[in-house]
């Protein structure tokens, strides 16, 4: 097992024992949650390795706890893709192939609804029903 993976490992087990105690309190607090409890589990394997002369896993650590740093957007980034990818994974079997394509031609690909809904064979209406407007 790697370095990344037991940090990935405590990381989650840390996250088992205090999800129950987590209380979202604004957009956004899951995200900082978990990105704390990232950082920590960073810093304490810094702390205990001596695998990296150059602690970097503190500095990970650090650029993670720096809202402005290009780690911490590429984290922002990357949780609201798995985010939106699991959200697709829930919709996507709740609504018809047709309304499927739709949406994701016009809300994802900003195909101009004209050209979804001619090339669907549906109205422009039924298009826009398709993602919600």
């Amino acid at each position: 097992m790697s370095h990344a993976d037991d940090i990935a490992q405590d990381v989650m087990l840390v996250l088992m024992r205090e999800l129950p105690t987590f209380h979202r309190q604004r957009t956004g607090s899951f995200r900082t949650f978990l990105r704390q409890i990232t950082i920590n589990q960073l810093q304490t394997a810094s702390r205990k390795s001596q695998k990296f002369a150059n602690n970097a896993s503190e500095d990970i650590a650090k650029e993670l706890a720096d809202p402005t740093s290009i780690a911490s957007q590429e984290w922002d980034q990357e949780y609201e893709r798995v985010v939106f990818q699991r959200l697709i994974e829930l919709v996507k079997p709740t609504v018809s192939k047709q309304d499927w394509q739709a949406f994701e031609r016009y809300a994802l690909e900003n195909q101009p609804p004209a050209k979804v809904a001619e090339d669907l064979k549906v109205s422009v209406n039924s298009v826009r029903n398709a993602i919600g407007s």
